[in-house]
């Protein structure tokens, strides 16, 4: 209990690090990781698995790395970004659909588009227009943004290179973090703490909150403020709950604000 105390003091009597600490301290740290790993292609093993280092936990380095940069710019630091995205041809997949699907292997996608802001060689954002090659064959022109949580990686600089192709983009997000500006229609699916996701997300085209049996209806009040209000009845994976689905039903019915919404994309099985 006394060390409990004696560190619960000296801890708070500790001072804030100052900028230029810090920024010595993240160096030394990216020294470490870019010493232990000289060669930018070399694959990781973890897991029992081999992946490449494009997958997302380098992408996230990499994107760590160049907001690095724009505090402390050093040339071994943009080196060694540059080296890695020139190693796998500023593209963040090798063309199987299976990845070109997957948000694991768009993450390094990130850093491309940072280093092409700092230089706008047109092949820098070539895993941009690898996307844009896989769906510029289908008549529709809007993409949706969805998840895991979009808010925590798309840019309006991701967003601005679709637009310039004539797509208007939709976002479907819990709400934690603000959206980006150049969303045309914006979905906020909050899961709890409404007040918090109403401070992110002040304004929406449509609300829409997961239920199941059981679950409280919130006052409308408390979320967004929006066009339209859905609930949502929660699915067994992959499956309908038709308790679920009952019991959204009957409280749309006794809210007439609100109207129900369903996951069509599972009914039919479309990933």
């Amino acid at each position: 209990m006394c060390l409990l105390c004696l560190f619960t003091i000296s801890a708070q009597e500790m001072p804030a690090l100052k900028r230029s600490e810090t920024l010595r301290y993240a160096d030394l740290v990216n020294d470490y990781f870019m010493r232990t790993y000289p060669d930018v292609g070399a694959t990781s093993h973890v897991g029992g698995k081999t992946r490449n280092s494009r997958i997302w936990t380098r992408g996230v380095y990499y994107e760590g790395l160049m907001a690095f940069y724009r505090e402390y710019p050093q040339e071994k630091c943009l080196k060694y970004a540059v080296d890695w995205g020139k190693f796998h041809n500023w593209k963040t997949t090798d063309g199987s659909s299976g990845q070109s699907r997957h948000a694991d292997f768009q993450c390094c996608g990130q850093a491309y588009l940072d280093l092409y802001m700092l230089d706008p060689v047109a092949e820098r954002k070539a895993h941009a227009k690898q996307i844009f090659d896989a769906i510029k064959i289908y008549p529709a022109k809007w993409i949706i943004w969805t998840g895991g949580e979009p808010t925590i990686q798309l840019m309006d600089k991701h967003l601005r290179y679709f637009k310039e192709k004539g797509y208007k983009q939709a976002i479907e997000t819990n709400g934690t973090n603000p959206v980006p500006s150049l969303i045309d229609y914006i979905t906020c699916s909050p899961k709890s703490n409404y007040p918090k996701v109403k401070q992110s997300v002040p304004c929406a085209d449509e609300v829409r909150i997961p239920l199941k049996v059981g679950d409280e209806l919130p006052d409308t009040g408390s979320l967004p403020v929006a066009r339209k209000y859905f609930v949502s009845p929660v699915f067994d994976g992959g499956k309908m709950n038709k308790e679920n689905v009952a019991y959204c039903v009957e409280l749309v019915k006794n809210n007439p604000g609100w109207a129900l919404s369903l996951q069509i994309h599972k009914l039919i099985d479309i990933e």
